[in-house]
């Protein structure tokens, strides 16, 4: 048996390669020449700081009683712009309207979810990740999509300590914000039938959307087995910190509220490794733990060009690949486009090179 003194000392060192969540440094850009620009809508239970500036007006604190702020954030682009590339975006911008801001949040998320063949993106951030980056990791999603997803995009935003060693402190406030996240979700569901709505979650923020969506499902069904009825297109989980177990015990909730659900996991993932280490559980977003593929795709990202803990892999593959999902194409008719399958495993996985 472990010491406790062997248990932190484990646990320190696991945290400590955490913080490489926040992706990729990127390509290295030539002079920026001008700039593009992405409207953010954002729901977040952060604390607003009116005098500080754009970049950092929500902090890394809770609001009382996980008060929901509503909001629109102006992200900046950078030109020229490398697909995939987060470097250089920053937060110009941020504006909560007078009056009734959960309305305006409403009326304007729904106006883009007008055409089913351009859908919001609604991404949820991960671990040790603040505001701003999360707002400009869903402006890229929508900047590189383009013209296949909506020209704006929304965020759910939980106070993430912001901190090496914030591991623990951020799996409790995930836990404390699942209800503020079924709220916000539900206030995103427009139509009868499943909304053009596209959920991007990120890490540790995979367990805020799954959190929320089994709380969706179960109300609707009242606690029953549960019916397939559609309120989301796509649930897109990307190296999900999600506890397998959990994850395989409450997919077919997840399924019934989203119209497609799809997997981006790693056979080279140290941090996932490393919350496995602390967990003593297996997470989903470690690829050939799932046991899933003929319920959900489960796509192997490893071949993906990623850093070195191997926990981001943000570029053309994953976009051009998620680009052909939206289009409504299986896992065979992206097969020597965007995929190519393992012979040995018969998984799928992206094609370092793109047709």
């Amino acid at each position: 048996m472990l010491t406790r003194v062997s248990r932190v000392s484990r646990q320190a060192g696991a945290i400590a390669l955490l913080v490489y969540v926040a992706g990729c440094a990127g390509l290295r850009q030539s002079a920026v020449t001008g700039y593009d620009r992405v409207s953010v809508y954002f729901a977040t239970t952060r604390e607003y700081d009116a005098s500080a500036t754009p970049d950092r007006a929500f902090t890394k604190t809770g609001t009382k009683k996980e008060w929901i702020f509503y909001g629109t954030a102006e992200v900046a682009v950078p030109l020229p712009h490398s697909r995939g590339t987060q470097k250089g975006l920053r937060v110009e911008k941020i504006d909560i309207p007078k009056g009734d801001p959960q309305r305006e949040f409403r009326v304007l998320t729904a106006a883009k979810t007008m055409n089913p063949h351009r859908p919001l993106i609604v991404f949820v951030h991960g671990f040790n990740n603040t505001f701003e980056t999360a707002a400009e990791r869903a402006a890229l999603y929508a900047y590189d999509l383009q013209p296949d997803v909506s020209s704006e995009a929304a965020i759910f935003s939980w106070p993430s300590k912001e901190s090496l060693f914030g591991y623990q402190h951020d799996e409790d406030v995930v836990l404390v914000n699942q209800d503020r996240a079924r709220q916000v979700l539900e206030i995103l569901r427009t139509h009868e039938s499943a909304s053009p709505v596209v959920l991007i979650g990120h890490s540790m923020g995979c367990r805020v959307l799954t959190f929320a969506l089994r709380e969706i499902e179960l109300i609707s069904d009242k606690g029953k087995s549960p019916k397939r009825h559609p309120q989301f297109a796509q649930l897109i989980l990307i190296e999900p910190d999600v506890d397998s177990e959990y994850f395989r015990e409450n997919i077919p909730r997840m399924r019934a509220v989203c119209g497609h659900v799809t997997v981006y996991a790693s056979s080279h993932d140290n941090a996932l490794r490393f919350s496995q280490l602390l967990h003593d559980d297996l997470r989903e977003g470690e690829l050939g733990k799932q046991g899933l593929t003929k319920k959900i795709d489960v796509i192997d990202a490893s071949p993906a060009k990623t850093d070195w803990i191997g926990h981001s892999y943000d570029g053309p593959p994953l976009f051009e690949d998620i680009r052909a999902l939206l289009h409504g194409a299986t896992l065979e008719e992206r097969s020597g486009k965007t995929l190519e399958q393992n012979p040995v495993t018969k998984v799928y996985r992206l094609k370092k090179t793109l047709s």
